[in-house]
């Protein structure tokens, strides 16, 4: 028998998976947050410096490559935060910049 509710069923959701998950795709790659921390070469130099501090002295190849994939998590996670904070920052220093000229004015 064929169970045409459930197959149904799968396919909706997974339209609606789909759609849930095309927005904050588009959202990365406008800010340019889908791409690779090594097709920046200062990103990449980043990681780099930030491996060799965490994996240490003396470290092993797999422990360098342990502390690599860390800092590359690391420096994705300063990107992202470095993106959600940019427009707040600009709405406090237009804030600030208008309450500035309104004072000016009284």
């Amino acid at each position: 028998m064929n169970s045409t509710p459930a197959v149904s069923k799968t396919r909706r959701t997974a339209k609606l998976f789909a759609v849930v998950r095309a927005r904050p795709t588009r959202n990365a790659l406008r800010h340019g947050l889908g791409l690779s921390v090594h097709t920046d070469p200062a990103l990449s130099e980043d990681v780099e410096t930030l491996a060799r501090e965490i994996a240490g002295p003396g470290a092993s190849a797999e422990m360098k490559e342990l502390a690599r994939r860390i800092a590359e998590a690391q420096i994705d996670l300063r990107r992202v935060r470095c993106t959600r904070h940019e427009p707040l920052t600009m709405h406090l220093v237009i804030l600030t910049m208008t309450l500035a000229q309104t004072r000016g004015r009284s």
